[in-house]
């Protein structure tokens, strides 16, 4: 292939190329139409070249060296797609719009991040102790200080006195089922707040045998890896016919 170079230095009228885009077959075929290049073979007469292209190895040879040249044509091109800046824009302009809210917040938006998931297992450690009963190992998750927020009911607990009151609550019911339907661990941009969200359907049977079902979402704010804020929202489901 060497002698293809040599011949295109000296014939009259080629474009002048870079050296770095000899080697492109772009390059190439802005200079010279095909058939010209075959005839500008100076070793072997027009049937011997065509009696050697009918050789397999020949062949493949060719074919080798028209995909290489090709290959480093288009890996010369040192300019970008038309119109990758102009989508990357789009791209960008649509992604930091400002949106215009049609509500604002009582306080700065948070911009949550993914939390630690240990923070879902203390939460959900908690939940899961209160379903079977054993109050004391729930309270092991829960810190000094609790800020507890139910259904018409809002209270400032100790440890020990939101175990008393967890006691008395539980003893209610003979049989309680959660079935967890999902959960996320939350914290602030700032690493200031954490908090873990629990969605899950609880079903409570109590001492007399009467059975009622909630929908719940619990919200449990994290500090030092324990609960001090417990913010439940349940909802009733509707009476079978």
């Amino acid at each position: 292939m060497t002698v293809h170079i040599k011949a295109i230095r000296n014939i009259p009228g080629a474009v002048s190329c870079r050296r770095q885009d000899i080697a492109s077959f772009s390059c190439i075929l802005k200079t010279f139409s095909l058939p010209f290049i075959l005839l500008s073979i100076p070793t072997a007469s027009s049937t011997t070249f065509f009696n050697h292209l009918r050789n397999v190895k020949m062949k493949k040879t060719f074919l080798f060296a028209v995909v290489v040249l090709f290959a480093v044509g288009c890996n010369n091109k040192s300019d970008a797609p038309a119109g990758t800046a102009d989508s990357t824009n789009k791209v960008t302009a649509s992604t930091t719009e400002e949106l215009n809210y049609p509500y604002q917040l009582e306080k700065p938006y948070q911009n949550w991040q993914m939390g630690d998931q240990k923070h879902a297992v203390t939460a959900m450690a908690a939940l899961k102790a209160y379903e079977t009963g054993d109050i004391k190992a729930s309270m092991a998750n829960f810190g000094d200080s609790i800020d507890v927020r139910f259904d018409y009911f809002r209270q400032k607990f100790s440890n020990d006195s939101l175990t008393k009151f967890f006691v008395a609550e539980r003893a209610k019911y003979s049989n309680i089922k959660v079935t967890m339907g999902d959960w996320e661990s939350v914290i602030s941009k700032d690493g200031k707040t954490e908090w873990v969200t629990m969605w899950y359907k609880q079903v409570m049977t109590d001492k007399k045998g009467k059975t009622d079902s909630l929908a719940v979402i619990d919200d449990c704010r994290i500090v030092n890896g324990k609960i001090v804020e417990l913010d439940q929202k349940i909802q009733h489901f509707p009476a079978k016919k």
